[in-house]
Parts: C-alpha cells; sequence; structure tokens
C-alpha cells in the first residue's frame, strides 16, 4: 500500500520532527522573553521561570490553594507562588528545552512512523500545560514591552 500510495515513512517521521522542533523553539523563543522580564527586577534563570510559568496559574486555582491548604500553608498569594514552586509536585523544575531537544534527536532516529507518531503525540499531550503557560506569559510580556514604547512615543 505505501508504494500505490507513494507514502515514504522517513517523510512522515522527518514531518512530524521538523514540526516538534519548531514548537521547542518557539518555547525556546518563550521562554527567554519570561526569563528576560520587562523590568530589571523581573529578571530570573530559566529555572525559575519554567516554574513560576507552572506556579502561578496554580496559586489562582482551586486545586493549588486546597493543595496548600491540606499541607497546612495559610499565607498570602505571592509566598503561595514560592511555596507551590518548593512543595507542590510541579512537572518541570527546570529549564525543558534541552531535554524537549533530546527527544526531537530520539524521534528523528525512529524506524517506524507509527512510534514516531505515538512519541510525538506523547510529547504534545505531555507538554500542553507548560507550553499554553509559557506561550501566555510571553504575550504578557511583549503587550507591557509594547505599551511602554507606544508610552514613550507619546501615544
Amino acid at each position: 500500500m505505501d508504494a500505490q500510495c507513494n507514502h515514504k515513512k522517513s517523510d512522515t517521521i522527518q514531518a512530524l520532527a521538523d514540526n516538534m522542533e519548531q514548537i521547542i523553539d518557539d518555547q525556546d523563543t518563550n521562554l527567554d522573553i519570561v526569563a528576560e522580564g520587562v523590568y530589571v527586577s523581573q529578571r530570573r534563570t530559566r529555572d525559575q521561570a519554567t516554574v513560576e510559568c507552572q506556579t502561578w496559574p496554580l496559586a489562582f486555582s482551586d486545586e493549588g490553594r486546597n493543595y496548600a491548604k491540606e499541607r497546612g500553608f495559610s499565607g498570602e498569594t505571592l509566598e503561595l507562588l514560592e511555596w507551590l514552586g518548593a512543595n507542590y509536585p510541579l512537572r518541570f523544575k527546570k529549564d525543558p528545552i534541552p531535554g524537549w531537544r533530546r527527544q526531537v534527536a530520539r524521534l528523528r532516529s525512529k524506524a517506524s512512523p507509527h512510534v514516531a507518531l505515538e512519541n510525538y503525540a506523547a510529547f504534545m499531550e505531555h507538554t500542553a500545560q507548560l507550553r499554553e503557560a509559557l506561550d501566555e506569559s510571553a504575550m504578557a510580556a511583549e503587550a507591557e514591552i509594547d505599551r511602554l514604547v507606544d508610552e514613550r512615543r507619546g501615544k
């Protein structure tokens, strides 16, 4: 059937790996933006930015507040962010980009497009929440930068 459809397994694997690599490149840029921050006081490491991107939405969710309350936390929201970073079982505790790049390399080495697709789908599912948080945080930082530029220009 592959011959009848002119399908090449290697093309499927390459397309999946190329798409995954582009997603990782985009998230690498987002993580740089978030870590750099808008103001000097906001600069942090990529590891810290990775944790904060996960704890920020968690701190404002019932899940995060209940988790902290059940474990004796009684501080303010900003303290909760730090507490969750230290105590909540976050999926990513450090910059995920190097590990994600290794996954792309492994994906490219797959011989079966079925296995490659399974790995690609697992990556997309496993990283979705962090990718969304990085997208939102980077967009917010860029919006603030645009606002400051407009303000300087007198708009």
